[in-house]
């Protein structure tokens, strides 16, 4: 499947899971965007300081535009599977199928525990 088709069925599967508000709202997107890149910083060992600092340093600067910044995010995820000798296709589709074959009441049961602690839209 290529890339095209997995980001439909991507999508698809979150409507299923959370509902289309919360699929839309793209702040809630960029929500989880962040919180995968955390969380990809944390298990390389990237400290909290470090992701603070770069907070910082970002907000100090004038705001992008989300297609050039959407870019290149989806570069630096390249060049990161480059340095990490995988595949991005490889590991995305994984990924995808992996969230396929698990129960949507799952991913709403999580969604709702972020939005309880104020870092989540609550599903519909």
């Amino acid at each position: 499947m290529n890339r095209e088709e997995r980001q439909r069925q991507a999508a698809q599967w979150a409507e299923r899971c959370f509902g289309r508000a919360v699929v839309e709202d793209r702040k809630e997107r960029v929500t989880r965007i962040l919180e995968e890149a955390i969380e990809l910083a944390q298990a390389e060992g990237l400290d909290a300081g470090t992701v603070a600092r770069l907070t910082t340093r970002v907000f100090a600067k004038p705001a992008g535009e989300p297609r050039q910044e959407l870019g290149g995010l989806g570069v630096c995820v390249l060049v990161y599977a480059e340095a990490a000798c995988l595949s991005a296709d490889e590991v995305e589709a994984e990924e995808v199928a992996a969230i396929l074959a698990r129960d949507p009441g799952y991913f709403r049961q999580r969604q709702n525990a972020k939005a309880a602690q104020g870092v989540g839209r609550a599903t519909d």
